[in-house]
């Protein structure tokens, strides 16, 4: 019993447990064939956390849904693109005038054209073509430097470690909480399912050890804030950084005094996020120093229209 309390984090209390508890019950509950590959992934995190449990959860039942709707669309585009073995011997090539396959297939095709360049390379005039190819290796210098002229920073966030997870929708291996970050240029998540309109955009951006990685899409977030307790009315999070590398998610402390006219309030555990006198949102600190936002994401298919469209 004693090292089995000398495992339990600090602040580990009734209520935490009964979180877990919870949590261990919502993965076990899953039917083990159809859902072994995504229980699999989430017994993977460091920390069985409800609220990312269940934005998890969440996040599966929105994308098997997507995918029970563009399955019979792709099972009829491949039904009627698909040629019957009968009508195959039938097909003749327009090229080398073989059966068996058509023009696009024709691998001699391929092979004339491939000679047919090789040919014209051969016989053009050298000093022009280098010349011409070190104007275009220029532009395409000046052209990868300019996009990769960084306009954003990432303050003290990380990147995601290459994990199995890395391409999986799902992100598991990122956070789920909103950190409130001084040093960021703007807001950022990697978790595309958050947002409720969506650009796509390559932003370069900056994180602390000076790696560069990419925002794909920008866009809005809905986030439902709890104070005091008490969930209150929705705020939505606009120009919201799609940065699929990125492990956390960030809002942007200093973007919001001085674009959006909020006044944050600091005190030695809490944030108080406040715009027309109004607190809207708020943030517990905790022993690292680290804020985190209280309450949670609303997912894309669920983003409700009744926000404060201020942030």
């Amino acid at each position: 019993m004693k090292k089995i309390k000398d495992l339990r984090p600090d602040g580990f209390d009734l209520q935490s447990l009964d979180e877990e508890l919870a949590s261990m019950t919502l993965i076990r509950a899953l039917p083990a064939e159809e859902y072994s590959s995504f229980t699999s992934s989430l017994l993977l995190k460091d920390k069985l956390d409800k609220a990312a449990i269940h934005q998890a959860f969440v996040t599966e039942d929105i994308h098997r849904r997507r995918r029970a709707i563009d399955m019979p669309a792709l099972s009829s585009a491949f039904f009627t693109s698909k040629i019957p073995k009968s009508s195959k011997s039938q097909v003749t090539c327009t090229w080398c005038n073989k059966s068996g396959h058509e023009k696009a297939q024709c691998n001699k095709k391929d092979r004339d054209r491939k000679r047919a360049q090789e040919n014209t390379q051969f016989h053009s005039k050298r000093r022009p073509h280098n010349a011409n190819k070190a104007q275009e290796d220029s532009k395409d210098s000046e052209t990868i430097q300019e996009s990769t002229k960084v306009t954003e920073f990432a303050g003290n966030a990380s990147a995601r470690s290459k994990s199995p997870l890395h391409s999986s929708p799902l992100q598991l291996n990122a956070d789920f909480h909103w950190l409130a970050d001084t040093g960021a240029t703007s807001h950022m998540t990697p978790h595309r399912h958050w947002f409720k309109s969506y650009t796509h955009c390559k932003t370069p951006v900056r994180l602390a050890n000076n790696t560069i990685i990419f925002a794909v899409g920008v866009g809005n977030v809905v986030f439902e804030p709890v104070v005091d307790g008490k969930q209150v009315r929705a705020v939505e999070f606009s120009r919201v950084l799609h940065v699929p590398d990125l492990r956390s998610n960030l809002l942007a402390c200093l973007y919001l005094t001085c674009n959006k006219g909020f006044t944050i309030f600091i005190s030695s555990h809490t944030m108080a996020f406040r715009q027309d006198k109004l607190t809207l949102f708020t943030a517990s600190i905790d022993s690292s120093n680290s804020a985190t936002l209280n309450g949670s994401t609303v997912a894309s298919e669920a983003a409700c229209c009744s926000v404060y469209p201020s942030s």
